[in-house]
């Protein structure tokens, strides 16, 4: 489907790039969905990621800070495994009708469940996979409040250059090109949370418009608290759909002999 904007694009037309933009993910036969980010404050820069898979009925993701593993998520098709390395403790979940999901509801899919344990950078993450994989048709998820949702393309960059450099985090530029666009969301004033997402899609010089449009990664940064004690968060989530199943291995988990059963974490906090 094509949409064509200029300047400052209607609400509308916005809203039908971001709804195109998830359609193409509803005939996926799996997804890789990678996050690489940092978290700066007074003790310095650390280093995070998330590596994660997703296919129908299963998923997986692997949380790193620095070069170490620190929490482990896995449905393997019947329960959600969620391993902490740091604690060396870990909690099950059984997910399809009439299971528990540790707050008193019923996970019936595993991207629910991913959802009810689900933490920092990793519940945006399980949002994702909530809104596009969870039954319902697919959906972008609102993660940001009281923004308006901004886009930028071939067609409008000349107006658009101050949306083109990230405010929170300033090393990131974004420019559109005949492959990729980007819809902006802007949070505060001063912005204090940023979230762009980025499409694919092929530009058509004949009508100036883009086509085959799909998500393809999406940014986030936040500054918490001011001056030299506050924090500054980013990260970018990059996703791709695979042609293959994921081997049976990428969702299997068994939590060592010396690790300890506990009761499932409190719900996802958000970026």
């Amino acid at each position: 489907m094509a949409v064509s904007v200029s300047g400052f694009a209607s609400a509308q037309l916005v809203e039908n790039y971001m709804a195109i933009g998830a359609q193409g993910f509803a005939s996926a036969s799996a997804v890789r969905a990678d996050l690489t980010g940092t978290i700066t404050d007074l003790s310095g820069t650390k280093a995070i990621m998330v590596a994660s898979a997703w296919q129908p009925g299963k998923l997986a993701a692997n949380e790193y800070l620095g070069a170490s593993l620190i929490r482990r998520y896995c449905a393997d098709g019947e329960r959600l495994w969620f391993g902490d390395f740091r604690t060396k403790t870990y909690t099950t979940v059984g997910y399809g009708q009439g299971s528990n999901d540790g707050t008193g509801g019923s996970a019936k899919t595993p991207t629910q469940a991913f959802l009810g344990s689900a933490k920092g950078q990793v519940a945006f993450l399980a949002r994702l996979y909530e809104d596009l994989f969870g039954g319902a048709p697919p959906r972008l998820p609102i993660w940001l409040t009281n923004i308006r949702r901004t886009y930028v393309g071939l067609d409008n960059m000349g107006d658009m250059i101050d949306w083109q450099t990230d405010p929170v985090f300033p090393d990131r530029q974004y420019t559109p090109s005949k492959t990729r666009f980007f819809v902006m969301e802007y949070q505060g004033r001063p912005v204090m949370k940023s979230m762009v997402w980025e499409f694919r899609a092929i530009w058509n010089e004949e009508s100036a418009v883009y086509l085959n449009v799909e998500l393809g990664a999406v940014h986030y940064a936040e500054r918490v608290g001011t001056g030299r004690t506050g924090e500054l968060r980013q990260w970018t989530l990059q996703l791709t759909r695979e042609t293959e199943l994921f081997s049976e291995p990428t969702f299997t988990f068994t939590p060592p002999n010396d690790w300890r059963a506990t009761a499932l974490p409190a719900r996802g906090d958000g970026g």
